[in-house]
């Protein structure tokens, strides 16, 4: 199978079956939930034996398998979809162009080195019939195809809610190769609400199924049934395993019980979601030391922000760590796009040249029959 990206053609494939849909980016979801009771398996957190993995992908053979694209580089949002917050995943659809185009092209490109991966999830209330959704770690036009498969239900029930179940996922059910280099993925949970501030063993098997302490365990994470994590224990948990933020909206009585959890420093506050795009691609490209506090002003204008959004988005991230993720082990030296590997599950190449990313490679469609090469 040939190695595939996200396209522009391909997301005006699924956007032509919404508008034929009058316009519902949850078309698919709600017909599946119609049809079978349950969410679809590809964003059901217990689908797919729980865990999300976000590996590399090759072409070629054992002895010689050749990192086309970079190493993978995860980047997930978890969406509040309750109440005002309720229209986030056609947001996240209508934006996912730009936003892929600010990961991964040309100039502007912030992870431009790596092969970008996205998990998209939505959280709600213990109250609704589905706590959390969240999707595959993908890289082409499944990304825009499992966004149509989230169904949010705009409830809530009071003011605060239940992103703790996607922060658990995120923390302890999520594979991400590139922590193996001594990097971290990203994670971003953007809302404007306050949560309950809790999880229970009730709703945890009913998110994540019966199954969710042996997966926990299988990933190397210590988990027991009478004492699970508090909130704080959660994010602690993601902080050590992913620059982990949360994007708090208009709200600062929010972004003040978030900060507790977080620390200040990782908890940016913005207007609208209007930018969230521009936004984490800021956190990001300082994070990684492409982009300067002085610099990013520009970098804004230049795609696509007036001048004084662009201010108000370098006073929202101006306290955020900067260049945290180069000072990790290994940022420097992490393989390039076209070095060789002897086999899978090696760290480090045989060789190292550069390719042409647009030639094929292997990947992932979340199909047994098909012959992938994945590490």
């Amino acid at each position: 199978m040939g190695y595939r990206t996200f396209s522009r053609e391909a997301y005006g494939s699924t956007k032509k079956k919404i508008d034929d849909a009058d316009g519902d980016t949850s078309f698919a979801g709600r017909q599946h939930i119609r049809e079978t009771k349950k969410l679809h398996p590809l964003v059901d957190p217990a689908g797919y034996e729980l865990i999300r993995k976000s590996w590399p992908r090759y072409t070629g053979e054992e002895g010689s398998l050749v990192l086309k694209q970079g190493l993978p580089m995860l980047v997930e949002n978890l969406f509040d979809t309750t109440g005002s917050m309720g229209s986030n995943v056609r947001l996240a659809f209508d934006s996912l162009p730009l936003q892929y185009d600010l990961l991964t092209k040309g100039s502007m490109a912030v992870l431009g080195r790596y092969d970008t991966q996205i998990i998209n999830a939505i959280f709600g209330d213990v109250v609704d019939n589905y706590i959390l959704s969240r999707t595959q770690a993908e890289m082409d036009e499944k990304i825009a195809e499992q966004l149509t498969l989230m169904v949010p239900e705009g409830n809530g029930g009071d003011e605060a809610e239940d992103p703790e179940y996607g922060l658990f996922a995120a923390a302890f059910l999520t594979d991400a190769f590139i922590i193996r280099y001594g990097l971290k993925p990203y994670h971003f949970m953007t809302t404007d609400a306050p949560s309950h501030g809790r999880i229970d063993k009730v709703n945890l098997v009913r998110v994540f199924g019966e199954t969710v302490f042996d997966r926990v365990r299988e990933n190397e994470h210590k988990l027991e049934e009478q004492q699970l994590p508090t909130t704080a224990e959660i994010v602690t948990e993601l902080q050590k395993r992913a620059h982990a933020f949360a994007i708090i909206v208009d709200d600062q009585s929010s972004a003040q019980y978030w900060r507790e959890f977080y620390g200040k420093k990782y908890v940016v506050v913005i207007d609208s979601t209007e930018y969230l795009p521009h936004v984490e691609a800021a956190v990001i490209g300082l994070t990684e030391g492409i982009l300067d506090l002085q610099s990013l002003p520009q970098y804004l204008t230049d795609i696509g922000c007036n001048q004084s959004v662009a201010r108000e988005i370098q006073r929202a991230v101006a306290g955020i760590p900067l260049g945290a993720q180069t000072l990790l082990p290994n940022f420097y030296e992490i393989p390039k796009k076209g070095s060789v590997f002897a086999k899978k599950h090696d760290l480090w190449p045989t060789e190292e040249t550069e390719t042409d990313s647009s030639e094929e490679v292997v990947d992932d469609d979340h199909n047994e029959e098909e012959e992938n090469t994945w590490l």
